[in-house]
Order: C-alpha cells, then sequence, then structure tokens
C-alpha cells in the first residue's frame, strides 16, 4: 500500500510542477528572450540612426568650414563647445568599435562624463543616440538651430 501511496504522490508532484510553476517559469524566460532580443534590436537601430545624423551634421560642418579650427564654438554643453561635441560624438558614434578613441574623444567625453555619467562609456560603446539627447535634438527646429549657430 504505501508504495502505491508513494507511485500516487510522485505522479501528483510531476504533474503539479509539469502545470504549475515550472511551466510558468519557462514560458516567462522564453518570453523575457524575446523582449530583450526586441530591445537589443530597438537599441542597435537607434545608435545607427543617432550616429547618421552626427554623420550629417559633421560633412556640414567640413563643407562650410573645411575643418573644425574654422568652425565656430556655438553654445556650451557641458563645459564642451556645441563644435566639439558634434564632431568628437561623431568620431566617437563612428569608431567606438576600435577600442582606442582619439584623444580628441578621450578629452570631450571625459568633460561631458561629468555632466551625464552615460557618457562614460566612450571607449565600448556607440554613445551616439546619448550625445543627440544631450545636445536636446529631439526635433528638426532644434537640429537646425544648433547648426545654424555654426554656420
Amino acid at each position: 500500500m504505501d508504495e502505491l501511496d508513494d507511485e500516487g504522490l510522485a505522479t501528483q508532484i510531476h504533474w503539479d510542477t509539469y502545470f504549475g510553476p515550472d511551466k510558468e517559469r519557462h514560458h516567462a524566460a522564453e518570453e523575457l528572450a524575446k523582449v530583450q532580443a526586441t530591445l537589443e534590436a530597438r537599441t542597435f537601430s537607434r545608435s545607427s540612426l543617432a550616429s547618421s545624423l552626427l554623420q550629417y551634421s559633421k560633412q556640414g560642418l567640413s563643407a562650410v568650414h573645411g575643418g573644425l579650427a574654422a568652425v565656430p564654438a556655438g553654445r556650451d554643453i557641458g563645459g564642451v563647445s556645441l563644435k566639439d561635441v558634434v564632431w568628437q560624438g561623431r568620431n566617437q558614434g563612428i569608431h567606438w568599435e576600435e577600442g582606442r578613441p582619439h584623444p580628441a574623444v578621450v578629452e570631450c567625453f571625459e568633460k561631458l562624463t561629468a555632466a551625464d555619467a552615460a557618457l562614460g562609456d566612450y571607449a565600448t560603446k556607440n554613445l551616439a543616440f546619448e550625445v543627440v539627447q544631450l545636445l536636446g535634438w529631439r526635433d528638426v527646429a532644434a537640429f537646425e538651430a544648433d547648426l545654424s549657430l555654426l554656420a
């Protein structure tokens, strides 16, 4: 009789586990993996788009002024001139994968990190989106106003 009770309890525990918390945990883990993959894809896309925006800005400055030295300073952003944030932000967004940022990028981002700690990972990930946020370029008018300062 004890043997039948043990088998019955084991069967009940198996089915309770199969239909209970373990199954819920399994499905929750699958859903979490999907959400994390979506988040990573969106983060990559956001950074890529922001890198393109900084690239267009830098190309415009180069076309108008030739080089960084001839560009007007523009407004101050966390102790760094607008022209340097745009130029070095573009350089960081394009070259971050190399893992060896140029001294001008290091100098710019060290100052910016004091204003926004999110910019401290400049040697290990693309921070173009964070730079665009720092610049406040949430619409075309803000973008155009800053570039007009540098014209």
